[in-house]
């Protein structure tokens, strides 16, 4: 009887472990085939010139998809060969409308993925659509729901997000450097660690620098060709902390125009952008060397950025360009970890092999920061993040 017993526990163990996974293959053929019944739509509605028949259509795929399945979703577009150069902006449009459609609580337990998919791209447009409905209120609520401060990456990459949305406030760009604080400090107050008091300063650089970004994109007349003293005019202020992340904060974006062809008058010409851009890295050297302790850290980390930044312009990936950013870099460390955050990033234009980074180095302090930058990436058939 015994034998019975066993042997019919077991025969149900082996048919419950069947039908798991035929359950698992079937939900992941459904996921699939939503996707690729979508997959065209998707590009043409990214396609759409007009914002109004644009959103429409977007709306459309959002009602078409049911919010418990978007984790599924989300992830099989970054898996989409085909959505690999637009699926930041994708996702980004997505999650705007789900916010129109969903409560919160609806999206933060339905949206379980990392944040770093596709560069935070759904997130950073739920952000957005908050800020558009609900101002700077929602925006601030919102945040102290999905920033969790659970891993570092992911919450400089949601608080990066809510600089995005804090740019459709109308807020002033030193208001927002407020904010930007006031939102980490209760966050870091909500989640006490002491790695999170550490990168106090870092949070607060990355919300500021995400509305930057953002800011110079949207009203790209107002900011092509600005030059530091317009810079500095943005972030006077009597308040010297949110100032000096302002500051730091508009240093990437204000460098980065410099790559944009709307944005830069001089860009085919790239004997005056290259100059240009190093007057711009000498003048972040002169501020960083105006700070002191993680404010003057964050700025060469800033600074790091732009230096990768400029030799990205002029698709300049030889070992000669070693040379290159250990004078620019002149052994800081925080500056090397900028340059190699930005290498690294899954959104990089070409990914350096395993021979070149081997290569790379002049120095202690380069190889130091080198290693640690892969220790956060990993080698498949492209880099990636983890």
């Amino acid at each position: 009887m015994k034998k019975l017993f066993y042997l019919s526990g077991a025969i149900l163990l082996i048919a419950s472990l069947v039908l798991s996974l035929n359950v698992k293959n079937l939900n992941k053929e459904t996921a699939s085939g939503t996707f690729a019944k979508n997959e065209k739509k998707l590009l043409n509605c990214q396609a759409i010139v007009k914002n109004h028949d644009r959103e429409l259509c977007f709306l459309e795929i959002v009602e078409d998809f049911n919010i418990k399945k978007i984790s599924s979703y989300v992830k099989d577009i970054e898996l989409n060969d085909g959505f690999k150069g637009s699926c930041h902006m994708v996702l980004h449009e997505l999650g705007d409308h789900y916010s129109k459609t969903y409560s919160k609580e609806d999206l933060l337990i339905n949206y379980k993925l990392d944040m770093d998919i596709c560069q935070a791209g759904f997130l950073h447009g739920i952000q957005e659509g908050y800020a558009k409905y609900e101002g700077s209120k929602g925006v601030m609520e919102m945040s102290l729901i999905f920033c969790s401060m659970e891993v570092i990456p992911r919450e400089a990459s949601c608080l990066h997000g809510v600089g995005h949305a804090y740019s459709l406030t109308k807020d002033t760009p030193i208001k927002v450097a407020n904010e930007c604080i006031d939102l980490t400090d209760a966050l870091v107050l909500k989640y006490p660690n002491l790695e999170y008091e550490r990168e106090r300063v870092n949070f607060y650089v990355k919300c500021s620098e995400g509305y930057f970004m953002k800011t110079f994109n949207d009203h790209r007349d107002r900011y092509k060709d600005m030059n530091l003293t317009e810079v500095n005019k943005l972030c006077e202020n009597s308040n010297t902390n949110a100032q000096a992340i302002c500051k730091i904060a508009i240093f990437r974006p204000y460098t980065t125009q410099l790559s944009d062809p709307s944005l830069n008058p001089d860009f085919d010409n790239k004997i005056v952008t290259v100059r240009r851009y190093q007057e711009r890295i000498i003048e972040m050297n002169q501020y960083c060397d105006t700070l002191v302790g993680d404010y003057k850290n964050n700025c060469y980390f800033t600074k790091g950025t732009a230096v990768f930044d400029r030799y990205n312009y002029n698709s300049d990936h030889s070992l000669e360009t070693s040379n290159k950013v250990f004078n620019d870099c002149k052994n800081n460390a925080f500056c090397y970890k900028g340059y190699f955050f930005s290498l690294l990033t899954p959104s990089a234009v070409k990914y350096p092999t395993k021979e070149y980074l081997a290569e790379f180095c002049r120095d202690e302090v380069c190889k130091v920061e080198r290693d640690a930058s892969l220790a956060f990436v990993t080698y498949d058939k492209d880099i990636t993040r983890r």
